[in-house]
């Protein structure tokens, strides 16, 4: 297990920003050297001018560990807190860099739930348990039968010698078992988040659900958890002092299970006690999931008894005959009587030629005329801009979300009545 809690040279960054880092922070002899794990994840795009090396951030943001020497810390472009509300709203699990370790203060959550900020990594913490084994330790027991153990010879003479008892003692005998309070508490937290995974009905979330019911097998041995949960985490700290150098592993797993059981999140620019993978969060894909939502739970004010639908999963053929492609939007609303809107999630400061183009194709499959693009925005730009009319009479239209209000609730208000605006006004005008 590799520690990184912050290597001593940390540049900061915004995302989508670019940041120059020394090359020979980089360079070993005469090689690159940056951690495998980071290569290859999109996290940076590199240029190399004018004699200094630059790494320019995607939608990456988490301090993100690239040697033993250097770290890019990549701030959101609005409050980080927001960036949080965005991961708990849409229901998506932290992403983290395995074996990169580093402290971090727990912090209320102000939306969703840790059992989906943290359960994927309750599970992939088990894999490294499912590997090494259970916890075990010695745990020495009084008993009065047998004759095995350490006689103890003051409670033996007051409990049977004194009355004539002469062969019978009491003693200590000591034995391996893996039945312990930090494996209760584990197993606990195991079988709490089966029950939730298995609520949801997404197929991600019915995989885990069937993984995690695998490993609850691991804790047979285990007895149930006879306490509150709350309450068994708060020795969590003190378990994780005594963990053997053999289970280390262990204490990020304790700590995720403190973090569910208390309902807690993480604060990513601060350091505390707990002790987690680097989590490291992708803000392009959080901000699609986080509008569909959105989308979804405001549904009925955006257009009542539409139906929201996930491109991802709800595909739609591009051709009515021939090819057998089909198309992707983030968001399609269906109401019988009205034509499909498209909403697409772009989590970038400027559209693109491609975007439009891309947009077109969805409501060509689904016979929509009307796309509304969903970005966010900084204070000085408009909530709501009108793109245009195509020949086709399909109408864009682009509607942006303020992250970067301190109260982002009335942000998404404001934005879900420019979404309502937008829908009604168009209606009327709109083919069936």
């Amino acid at each position: 297990m590799i520690s990184t809690p912050f290597p001593k040279n940390v540049y900061p960054c915004l995302e989508h920003g670019e940041v120059v880092v020394p090359i020979e922070n980089l360079i070993v002899d005469g090689k690159i050297d940056v951690f495998p794990e980071i290569t290859g994840r999109g996290y940076f795009d590199i240029d190399y001018r004018g004699g200094e090396l630059r790494l320019i951030a995607k939608s990456y943001i988490g301090v993100i560990p690239i040697n033993s020497r250097v770290a890019i810390h990549v701030r959101p472009r609005f409050p980080i807190e927001n960036a949080l509300y965005l991961v708990q709203k849409a229901k998506k699990s932290l992403g983290a860099l395995p074996s990169h370790l580093r402290k971090y203060a727990a912090e209320p959550l102000k939306a969703g739930s840790a059992e989906d900020l943290f359960g994927r990594a309750v599970i992939e913490a088990l894999s490294v348990v499912q590997r090494d084994g259970l916890l075990r330790q010695y745990v020495t027991k009084e008993t009065t039968h047998g004759f095995r153990g350490r006689i103890q010879f003051g409670k033996s003479v007051s409990r049977f010698i004194a009355k004539g008892y002469r062969y019978r003692h009491v003693r200590d005998v000591s034995f391996l078992t893996s039945d312990l309070p930090e494996n209760r508490l584990v197993k606990h937290t195991l079988e709490h988040l089966v029950r939730y995974l298995q609520q949801l009905t997404g197929k991600d979330s019915i995989s885990l659900a069937t993984h995690a019911s695998r490993l609850v097998e691991l804790f047979d041995t285990v007895s149930p958890l006879a306490e509150n949960a709350e309450k068994a985490s708060r020795q969590v700290a003190g378990q994780i002092v005594k963990l053997p150098g053999s289970h280390r592993a262990y204490e990020r797993l304790l700590w995720l299970c403190y973090l569910i059981a208390t309902q807690q999140g993480v604060s990513l620019e601060s350091f505390g006690k707990v002790q987690i993978e680097s989590l490291v969060i992708r803000l392009d894909d959080v901000f699609e999931a986080y509008v569909r939502e959105l989308i979804q739970e405001q549904i009925s004010g955006i257009l009542p008894g539409g139906q929201v639908f996930d491109g991802n999963v709800h595909r739609v053929p591009l051709y009515v005959h021939g090819g057998d492609n089909q198309v992707k939007p983030d968001i399609y609303i269906r109401k019988p009587g009205v034509r499909p809107i498209v909403l697409d999630a772009k989590y970038k400061p400027k559209l693109k030629a491609a975007d439009r183009y891309e947009v077109l194709a969805f409501c060509e499959a689904l016979q929509s005329k009307l796309a509304i693009f969903i970005s966010p925005s900084n204070r000085s730009e408009s909530g709501s801009r009108f793109l245009g009319v195509t020949a086709g009479g399909v109408e864009l239209h682009e509607l942006k979300i303020d992250l970067g209000r301190r109260d982002i609730e009335s942000a998404e208000s404001e934005f879900v009545n420019n979404i309502r605006m937008t829908v009604e006004a168009r209606l009327a005008t709109l083919p069936t």
